[in-house]
């Protein structure tokens, strides 16, 4: 795109915070799956199966054989979903990327960059599939109405599956090793 600025950050978070923009303004410029209609288990249905045609296509592919574009592309579509899927559920309650930046920026602190950079996209993919695999899961679960425990869990594999995302995003623009900046001793998951 001719248009858009030449952005370099020159942080891990800077980096993030970019992705994350990009799949909110996605949304907001009206990115949605048609199947939004049909609410959370059709939106769920529609992540597996872009999940897996995504997979067929890019898993196992040397990396330099695809067009960072299209992958970041697919990556912002596939979070729009999971956002999408995640407000058509009513114990959910995730609704924008940016707002996830400081969970994975404070998880990236812990794991470093070798957890994703040591396997690529294959790994992105394939821990992608265990968060997928953990929502089909849960959903099919019943439970007391009295324990938010389920709703807790579906709106954390929310997040994970947004936060896999933007850091496939990073991942295909070449951003994924840019340093961390320091964090801050008093920073807590509180503080989030």
């Amino acid at each position: 795109m001719e248009n858009e600025p030449n952005l370099k950050p020159t942080t891990w978070e800077t980096a993030a915070c970019l992705m994350a923009y990009r799949i909110d303004d996605a949304r907001d410029q009206g990115l949605q799956h048609p199947e939004v209609e049909h609410g959370f288990l059709g939106l769920l249905t529609t992540m597996r199966n872009e999940y897996d045609s995504f997979c067929y296509k890019a898993y196992g592919v040397i990396e330099e054989d695809l067009d960072a574009q299209i992958v970041a592309n697919w990556f912002t579509a596939f979070a729009t979903l999971a956002l999408d899927a995640g407000e058509s559920h009513e114990d959910i309650h995730v609704t924008s990327a940016i707002d996830i930046v400081p969970f994975i920026a404070m998880k990236q602190h812990d794991y470093g960059h070798m957890n994703i950079q040591r396997f690529g996209l294959d790994g992105i993919l394939v821990r992608l599939h265990d968060k997928l695999a953990r929502l089909e899961n849960l959903e099919t679960k019943h439970y007391d109405a009295s324990t938010d425990a389920l709703c807790e869990a579906k709106e954390d594999t929310i997040v994970d599956i947004i936060g896999y995302s933007i850091i496939a995003c990073m991942y295909a623009y070449g951003m994924w090793m840019l340093p961390l900046s320091p964090m801050p001793e008093d920073w807590e998951t509180e503080d989030l």
